[in-house]
């Protein structure tokens, strides 16, 4: 029965991931969803990275609000996960939570420092929000 359930969620996610990569955002988040429900204490090992692939879905659908509340989720099983705090520092931005952004931004620098594209975003939040942008 768990290893059913498992491959259910395993599934779920395979169809959410190539929803992503067909930019079909409601399908993903649907499927996402779905493999969500079927694990709600969250003790699959994919959890995690089935909430932070679902911030992406509602990233992409501009639903800020959803994507900060996925990764949170995401952070909490997995509090270093630093493709969820990218994502919540460019839902934050996208709040116009310019100064929160950017420490999620410089957090992810710190978890990953030859990570370029984090770097260069950290500082452009720093700039923008008139915060040192160095990590």
């Amino acid at each position: 029965m768990v290893s059913e359930i498992s491959d259910c969620v395993l599934a779920s996610k395979v169809r959410g991931n190539a929803a992503i990569k067909q930019g079909a955002y409601a399908e993903a988040i649907e499927a996402y969803s779905q493999a969500l429900a079927l694990d709600a204490k969250r003790e699959h090992p994919e959890a995690p990275a089935i909430l932070a692939n679902r911030a992406l879905a509602h990233l992409k659908s501009r639903a800020h609000a959803e994507c900060v509340a996925d990764c949170d989720e995401a952070l909490a099983l997995s509090p270093s996960y630093a493709k969820a705090l990218f994502r919540r520092a460019q839902a934050r931005e996208g709040l116009g939570e310019l100064g929160r952004a950017h420490e999620d931004a410089r957090a992810v620098v710190a978890l990953e420092p030859t990570n370029k594209e984090a770097s260069a975003y950290a500082g452009r939040l720093g700039r923008r929000s008139g915060e040192d942008g160095g990590a």
